[in-house]
């Protein structure tokens, strides 16, 4: 799966196609899986005595699973709009204590980050960490032209956010490379017996993507 997956660098064959089919198709057992959840925690449990209340759950899952069909689809939208609602007010709350106040507000200030009475590279730590806070926070609340003195905050501001997307994209693309060389050694030569195989698939692989794109059965259009 690895390599026909892979194949998709070289351009759209059906090698890749039937590996995009088959990882689909696999993911179909999560939809069985659920249906059996639905049932067993939802149906069965509802039959339970005193357990009556359990219908209103039921409905809704139900009417979630009436996306699969044409005519009901539009009563997916109910349960949905009850799920997005009450998962919003529940991150609107944790969002407010834990990023706002904990980590913007009592994460940047001392004691958190000490200024006095600490080594001089702490302190300076401890100040970039408070200056670059509250730059970025002005540049994103304070919207209209920054002129005279105010327009170093501004400026300032949008340095550190350069500097933090430029971080996240650089983790972002390390994590997809280490995946990927995780992906080659743990699932494709490990353990060393594993290698002929490897191999050999992946020659069965080149062999078929030069007779497609000389067949043109594949082309890079």
């Amino acid at each position: 799966m690895s390599v026909m997956l892979y194949t998709l660098l070289y351009g759209e064959t059906p090698i890749s196609r039937l590996a995009e089919h088959l990882y689909i198709g696999f993911g179909a057992y999560w939809i069985v899986n659920r249906i059996l959840y639905f049932w067993e925690r939802g149906v069965v449990r509802m039959m339970e005595p005193g357990q009556a209340h359990f219908i209103i759950p039921v409905i809704l899952g139900l009417m979630l699973l009436g996306r699969l069909y044409e005519p009901t689809r539009w009563t997916y939208r109910y349960p949905m709009a009850l799920l997005i609602g009450s998962m919003l007010g529940v991150s609107l709350r944790t969002m407010i204590f834990s990023q706002i106040i904990d980590q913007y507000v009592l994460g940047t200030l001392p004691p958190v980050t000490p200024l006095i009475g600490v080594p001089a590279v702490v302190t300076i730590n401890s100040l970039i960490i408070i200056v670059g806070t509250l730059c970025a926070t002005a540049f994103f609340i304070f919207s209209h032209d920054f002129t005279g003195p105010t327009r170093y905050i501004h400026k300032t501001g949008r340095l550190f956010l350069l500097c933090a997307f430029g971080a996240t994209y650089g983790q972002t693309t390390s994590y997809r490379y280490e995946a990927l060389a995780g992906n080659l050694i743990t699932n494709m030569f490990q353990p060393p017996e594993l290698i002929p195989y490897t191999l050999g698939f992946m020659v069965l692989a080149a062999i078929a993507l030069y007779a497609f794109f000389k067949t043109g059965i594949a082309s890079w259009d």
